[in-house]
This record gives C-alpha cells, sequence and structure tokens, in this order.
C-alpha cells in the first residue's frame, strides 16, 4: 500500500495512539534512512529495522514512527530494539547485506527540551494529556526541519543478517493443549510440553 508521507504521519498518529514529537522524529529519521539506503517501506522481511531505544524510554515513541515509516513492524518479526539507550535506528537490507545508521544529532536534543512540550513531559504529564497548541508547534519544528538540521546518517556498510525460515509446523503440547510451532516445543518425559508448561513444572 502505497502512502504520502502525510498519510504516513496521519497514520502514525492513529497507530501511536496520541499526537507528540517522538512519532514523526521515527519517521524522518527511518525516511533519512530508507533514502540513503535505496530501499522501500517492507512488505515482507526484506528490511530489518535495529533501533536503539529501550523500555520506559523517553522517546519510545521513535520506535512507533520507524515501524509505520520503513514497514518492519513486530508482526513480521524484522524491528528489534538493541536496549542502548538512544534515538538511532540500523536499517539493513536483506537483500544485499547492506546497512546504515541514522541517528538524532545532539543539538536537536537541547533545542526540544527548551520546548513547552518537554517541559509538561518532564513535569510529570502523560503526552496524551499535553494540549494540541502545546504538542502541535513540536511536531511541526521536527516535520519541517531539513535533515541535516537534525538527522545524522552514516555511510552504506556490510551487514550480514541470516534470513529466517518461516515455520508453519506445529505440536500440542501434552499439558495444556494449546498448539504451539514445533521450534519452541520441548521434550519433558518423553511427551512435548510448551515452555510455560515447562517453566510451571520447574517452579514446583
Amino acid at each position: 500500500m502505497e502512502m504520502t508521507k502525510d498519510e504516513m504521519l496521519e497514520l502514525g498518529f492513529k497507530f501511536h495512539g496520541h499526537r507528540c514529537p517522538g512519532m514523526p522524529l521515527g519517521l524522518r529519521v527511518a525516511w533519512a534512512a530508507m533514502e540513503k539506503l535505496s530501499v522501500s517501506r517492507a512488505k515482507d522481511g526484506e528490511v530489518v529495522a535495529l533501533i536503539e531505544t529501550g523500555d520506559a524510554h523517553c522517546a519510545g515513541c521513535f520506535g512507533d514512527g520507524v515501524q509505520v515509516a520503513s514497514g518492519c513492524t513486530l508482526g513480521k518479526g524484522n524491528i528489534k530494539k538493541t536496549y542502548y539507550g538512544k534515538i538511532a535506528v540500523t536499517l539493513v537490507s536483506r537483500k544485499d547485506n547492506k546497512a546504515v545508521r541514522a541517528y538524532v544529532l545532539p543539538e536537536f536534543f537541547a533545542k526540544m527540551e527548551q520546548s513547552p512540550f518537554m517541559q509538561q513531559r518532564n513535569s510529570g504529564v502523560q503526552a496524551s494529556q499535553v494540549s494540541t497548541d502545546i504538542s502541535q508547534p513540536s511536531i511541526d519544528m521536527v516535520m519541517s526541519m531539513p535533515d541535516s538540521a537534525f538527522i545524522g546518517v552514516s555511510d552504506v556498510f556490510d551487514y550480514e543478517m541470516e534470513s529466517p525460515v518461516v515455520q508453519f509446523k506445529r505440536v500440542k503440547c501434552s499439558k495444556c493443549g494449546d498448539m504451539v510451532i514445533e521450534k519452541y516445543a520441548h521434550v519433558m518425559d518423553d511427551e512435548i510440553v510448551c515452555q510455560p508448561c515447562l517453566e510451571t513444572v520447574h517452579k514446583l
């Protein structure tokens, strides 16, 4: 499905759940990486995104922008967190084993920290509770700045990544009865068990 950047922006807000500058930041950084790597939005798993955020990260919204822009999603299994605590993404093309790393320049953070939006966030206000007249100027800033003003992009470099083989074969857990993809099943006392059931037995 081809979308304009404006359509992606609105899709991103609907997907993310609120309007904030973090999600558009992910869009912009991913677009810059995609342009440098000469890849289109992933339809399958041909492009992989390695985002450097972590859990409870102050800019976790960034990851949703990367998903919308790049087509790298949790469902496809072609997006992963590295837990480096940075606002950056390495985009990998499985077609030719090439990659680029795109990241937010330090100067941007100082500018964003002074914004009314971030002042409210730093005071404990949830992003969804920040009024539009406060969040929109920060969103507009992110969407209007030239890439060179706030995004760094590496040269293309080699990055070999094994393509996963999609698993279809399922087996039945002898304990709970759930169907399990075979590679995730275990054998215990000559019976097939799933991971949760195996963990339950080990806790007893």
